[in-house]
């Protein structure tokens, strides 16, 4: 049975994949939905009527044997105000999901996006530092054989020592983004899908 979860965790996630496995992980949300449902059996337990009871007992006097039939009935619409006050209690429960849920999905949406970023942000600042180690070499080669100056070959190793700096610190913007997502999520994610562009944040907005 837990071939499929690993499976997926493991797979590039999907925004809308992110945001069901919040929605089945955050206890919070459990909570909240947890409490509609308890909510609602009262809106049930409200309208009925409550339980007769009976009592029976015996004596010496007479009448030796005796008994007593209880029945509460509701006046004055105390049964209708019960009913309303338990609908109201079940309309601010679901109404408190729904602002749970709205909340995560947003911590959702933005942790994922964080992830995604940085990691093409890391993909690039590889590139750019093989790139620059490369132009480093080469620039070595040809001061070596007389083709470049001593300046060329200083200024190319510095070259690549900034981009490999910017390389590493892309690499931790991308565990500390990846560190928020697995905590948003409740679980240890691999790796996201690039988001679609509806997707994609409006920063015009």
């Amino acid at each position: 049975m837990l071939g499929p979860a690993i499976a997926l965790l493991s797979a590039a996630l999907s925004l809308s994949e992110a945001r069901e496995i919040a929605d089945r992980r955050n206890f919070g949300l459990q909570a909240a939905k947890a409490a509609v449902n308890a909510s609602r059996a009262a809106i049930e337990a409200a309208g009925q009527l409550q339980n007769p009871t009976f009592a029976a007992g015996y004596g010496p006097d007479d009448p030796r044997y005796t008994a007593a039939l209880d029945i509460k009935l509701p006046v004055l619409g105390q049964r209708r105000a019960a009913i309303g006050t338990a609908e109201a209690a079940a309309r601010i429960s679901e109404t408190e999901v729904q602002v749970q849920q709205n909340r995560l999905h947003a911590a959702v949406r933005r942790t994922y996006f964080a992830f995604w970023a940085a990691s093409a942000q890391v993909e690039v600042s590889s590139n750019a530092a093989k790139i620059a180690a490369e132009l480093a070499r080469l620039s070595q080669e040809r001061y070596r054989t007389g083709g470049a100056p001593r300046l060329e070959v200083e200024q190319s190793a510095l070259a690549m020592r900034r981009a490999e700096q910017e390389r590493e610190d892309r690499a931790a913007e991308e565990r500390a983004a990846h560190t928020g997502l697995d905590a948003t999520l409740g679980t240890e994610v691999d790796a996201v899908d690039a988001p679609s562009a509806a997707d994609v944040p409006n920063r015009t907005c």
